[in-house]
């Protein structure tokens, strides 16, 4: 999940703070960035150990991974496939 997360927090911060989305980041003061910093981490925390609970790899290791290997890879853990 580290890919998935590092890209995430990326489009998160680039949506909360710059101009491209909310345009927050000028306003506000470094305690209120940090929140909401912490905020972004703890949302993707949740994801990811819900995330890793039903599948193998991060969305975008997942695909990563087939490009690399120029195939489909299955996503689903085994347990839970039909």
């Amino acid at each position: 999940m580290a890919l998935t997360n590092y890209i995430g927090q990326s489009a998160f911060g680039m949506l909360l703070f710059y101009g491209t989305g909310l345009g927050l980041g000028a306003g506000m003061g470094l305690v209120c960035v940090k929140l909401m910093a912490a905020g972004v981490w703890f949302l993707q925390a949740l994801f990811s150990g819900l995330w890793l609970y039903y599948c193998q790899f991060g969305p975008l290791e997942w695909i990563w991974r087939m490009l690399t290997y120029g195939k489909m890879l299955g996503l689903v853990k085994k347990r839970y496939r039909k």
